[in-house]
């Protein structure tokens, strides 16, 4: 994956946000959000911390307020979101590996149907990204982030799962006389191209994300 696809870190988003806006609120936060969904939660958290804080009773014998102390503050509370996205971050990496897609969403209530529209993808796409049939380092990174935030796995997990061997289809060993096997890896945006089932919305979005930005010939 190319440096140009890389998605900014907490810390810069959170740096970021606080030099965009005249004052943290609840309606930029779900608008940075939708542009940072991996963040989206640690946004939330980061608003609703300085917004309690904002509120706390001014100390009447405290010496006013100047710009510096109040952007400390204001880095005082990133510092504690970005504690606590560490302490989730270890949490997640702690657990057992991921070891089926669609068992993490039914574990969370998420209809395989379900899981599919909230990634942007369709149904047969999800079952080969479920059986790791389509070439890990092809898939963006756009979409393990979205995989992550929806079972509320890390990133790293998410990768990891893709990065093992393919699974064949319950019931493969039955029906084959030998030991089945499983064709090379397919390209995820070859994938997406081929898929009658994506929608026109969906098919371009994940080929606007493909080598050179734009959809492959």
């Amino acid at each position: 994956m190319s440096k140009a696809n890389e998605r900014p870190a907490l810390e810069d988003v959170l740096d970021t946000y606080l030099v965009a806006v005249e004052e943290p609120d609840l309606d930029s936060a779900r608008e940075w959000g939708r542009r940072f969904p991996e963040h989206a939660e640690a946004i939330r958290d980061f608003v609703t911390s300085w917004r309690l804080a904002a509120r706390l009773p001014a100390n009447p014998s405290a010496a006013p307020i100047d710009t510096a102390t109040f952007v400390q503050r204001g880095m005082t509370v990133v510092a504690g979101v970005l504690r606590g996205e560490q302490e989730k971050d270890l949490a997640a990496v702690t657990r057992a590996p991921i070891e089926s897609l669609l068992a993490e969403a039914k574990a969370r209530g998420i209809s395989t149907a379900d899981l599919a529209a909230k990634l942007g993808v369709s149904v047969t796409l999800l079952a080969k990204l479920n059986r790791r049939l389509l070439d890990h380092a092809s898939i963006p990174r756009e979409l393990i982030q979205a995989i992550a935030v929806t079972l509320a796995r890390s990133a790293d997990a998410v990768a990891l799962y893709f990065a093992q061997p393919p699974t064949f289809a319950a019931g493969a060993f039955h029906r084959a006389a030998g030991k089945p096997a499983i064709a090379d890896r397919e390209d995820f945006f070859g994938a997406v191209r081929s898929d009658l089932a994506l929608t026109d919305e969906h098919r371009a979005r994940w080929l606007s994300l493909s080598p050179g930005g734009k959809p492959l010939p």
